[in-house]
């Protein structure tokens, strides 16, 4: 477990603009940087980094907190390899005490896997560099392919020998037990799956065996830096196993969301605001070396959204550089629907015959493969029509399948300005009435519109029956203000009569919500007078207010929060803002930085340079929804409390429009 004076210097030193810009690209906007969202997709950036506050929020999907919780929800891991992560990115000591059995647990299954892998991954480059065979196979075929010695140590390629299981046995001498070497797949979810995979088990005597035998290895590095998972690409001539192996899903990896090249790849991506996506390993590789640095790839799997939303997060623009055969076409094809969806701008290039992004780009500098690329671009329009319409010749069965294709296509765009200048170059190219496209693309939209709808549906569905706990119910949140007005404390009577009291709890609930708001945002930076002369700051008058009149937040988390208030707003140098958005309980927060980037509270908050008199108009509001509860569901109520009550609602409500 981290020393105190660990995470300390990590929350000292990590700024959180840097640390989130190491995974997504970031824009000013005022004070703030806006980017898309990691957390969920999105086509229009909501995601918020407040650089002067040390947190983000996303008003898409609420998710918020500071940048340790950040790195945690993105790398999937715990506080603790959160923080040693940005000890690591600002090259900060890290200091550790003893662990719970529990917690060490925790941390040994990702981290072993973790270190499996770079051991691994060091041991494929040793083999590969300093062993007769790895030179004689690997760094020969390495070089016979074009690669420099720079480019294969940048990429960490290597090799694993072909016979006796020299991987495995290495790394059971090195400590690394059959629990992390054998994948053990989880059925109901792949990617809590426990083992890297480097080894396989004979189901027929138990016995450890390479996955990698005989293979030159492409490491798969996360975008932090970490090697998640391999890629090995066969050196021999059997035809009993497949020319490419990956690692198979596990804690740490998923195809379903790595791109190949990705780490090397995202500075230039984000500068130069363009991505270029190839097929296969030595394409990033060879056109990386060329000095086209802005490449990457599924790499050993068809593309899948979650690599369409990880290259979104560092641009809008991507160009497919896609092999011009069949299968090339087809995945060419599919990608394209999958970036519109994404509303990203999306080119398509055809390389000449003969050649692919890895040969063109060793025949070439880099500005004139940029150059050609440039020049050479298409929209999928025009692609569309190149590989698919063109084709078809003069056959009219196929040329309306290819003319409907693109028609559907188009309709995926909701801009409608985008989708009519598509329109009018496909009716241009055909020469057909715009009208008549326009009608088409209409139809096909309002197609595709629904089906969209009908798959989030059916998800939505899926979710809540699989989020729904057996017998769980949601109570309803009841207030009382007992003394000093016990007049308007008696307990509410079990009545039939009752209304539904959703609204007015919502009401109260985010009255407390705003209570706490103020505390974090102002507890301590203003001071008001609290009777008889004596001063407190606007948090703790806040607090004690509420506990005069005995009147408690339902939300554990509120109370928490004041709770944690009461116990440091003495504290030198106490900041409320810093010191919740810093609060080692994540739970709280996340919830601080709800309170601090607010979108609801900032427009519908009555703000006031006077502390002192927001600090009572939200009290007397509280105190208002409290009363206007009890007097519209308490129906069978006597007549002098329903009075008194009444009373007191007459006094909040004048109070609080002060």
């Amino acid at each position: 477990m981290l020393t105190q004076e660990t995470i300390e210097r990590a929350k000292n030193a990590m700024r959180i603009e840097e640390v989130v810009g190491d995974y997504i690209t970031l824009r000013r906007r005022g004070a703030n940087l806006i980017g898309l969202c990691p957390f969920h997709e999105e086509r229009t950036p909501s995601f918020n980094v407040s650089p002067p506050r040390g947190i983000y929020k996303c008003f898409g999907c609420g998710e918020s907190g500071n940048a340790i919780s950040f790195v945690m929800k993105m790398e999937n891991c715990s506080f603790t390899d959160a923080v040693k992560k940005i000890c690591g990115r600002y090259h900060l000591p890290v200091e550790e005490r003893a662990m719970s059995e529990e917690d060490q647990q925790r941390h040994d299954d990702r981290e072993s896997m973790f270190a499996l892998n770079k051991w691994a991954n060091e041991w494929f480059q040793d083999q590969l560099w300093k062993t007769p065979e790895g030179k004689a196979v690997g760094l020969a075929y390495f070089h016979e392919r074009g690669l420099r010695d720079e480019t294969i140590r940048t990429y960490g390629l290597g090799f694993s020998p072909e016979k006796g299981s020299p991987p495995t046995k290495a790394a059971q001498e090195a400590g690394f037990t059959e629990k992390y070497l054998v994948n053990v797949p989880d059925p109901q979810d792949m990617q809590k799956s426990m083992g890297t995979g480097l080894s396989c088990k004979s189901e027929r005597d138990n016995r450890l065996f390479d996955r990698f035998a005989a293979r030159v290895m492409f490491p798969i590095f996360s975008i932090s830096g970490q090697v998640v998972g391999f890629a090995g690409r066969i050196m021999t001539d059997r035809k009993d196993v497949g020319k490419y192996v990956n690692s198979p899903e596990s804690l740490i990896y998923s195809k379903r969301n790595e791109l190949y090249g990705v780490f090397q790849a995202k500075n230039a991506i984000s500068k130069l605001d363009m991505a270029y996506l190839v097929e296969g390993q030595m394409d990033v590789i060879s056109m990386h070396q060329a000095g086209i640095e802005n490449v990457l790839c599924s790499g050993g799997t068809a593309l899948t959204e979650g690599h369409v939303r990880k290259i979104h997060r560092f641009t809008n623009n991507v160009t497919i550089l896609y092999d011009g055969d069949a299968a090339g076409i087809h995945a060419a094809l599919k990608a394209i629907n999958m970036f519109l969806e994404e509303k990203m701008q999306v080119k398509v290039m055809l390389f000449p015959d003969g050649d692919d992004p890895d040969s063109f780009s060793r025949k070439h500098t880099a500005e004139e493969f940029r150059d050609y690329v440039r020049t050479h671009s298409m929209d999928f329009v025009q692609y569309m029509v190149q590989v698919g319409l063109n084709a078809a010749g003069n056959d009219n069965t196929r040329r309306m399948e290819e003319i409907n294709r693109i028609v559907a296509t188009i309709a995926i765009i909701s801009n409608s300005v985008e989708q009519q200048l598509y329109t009018q170059e496909l009716a241009a190219i055909l020469g057909m009435k715009e009208d008549i496209v326009a009608r088409s693309v209409a139809a096909e939209r309002k197609k595709y519109v629904a089906e969209k709808k009908r798959e989030r549906d059916t998800e939505q569905l899926r979710q809540g029956q699989a989020n729904a706990a057996p017998g769980s119910s949601a109570e309803p949140q009841t207030t009382t203000i007992p003394s000093p007005l016990p007049t308007l404390v008696a307990p509410p009577t079990e009545s039939p009569n009752h209304t539904p009291q959703d609204n007015f709890d919502a009401k109260i609930q985010r009255n407390f919500r705003n209570i706490a708001q103020m505390i974090v945002r102002h507890g301590n930076a203003i001071y008001t007078n609290y009777g008889n002369g004596s001063f407190l700051p606007v948090g703790m008058f806040l607090i004690q207010s509420l506990r005069d009149d005995s009147i408690i937040p339902t939300d554990p988390l509120i109370q928490k929060l004041f709770d944690e208030y009461e116990a440091h707003f003495t504290d030198k140098h106490f900041d409320t803002g810093k010191f919740f958005a810093e609060h080692p309980d994540q739970q709280l927060a996340t919830f601080a930085a709800d309170l601090l980037i607010d979108e609801y509270a900032a427009k519908s908050a009555r703000v006031d340079d006077n502390y002192a008199k927001q600090a009572y108009r939200l009290l007397n509001e509280l105190k208002f929804n409290i009363c206007d509860k009890r007097l519209r569901t308490e129906l069978d109520m006597d007549f002098a409390l329903r009075k008194a009550l009444l009373e007191a609602r007459a006094v909040f409500a004048r109070e609080r429009n002060h």
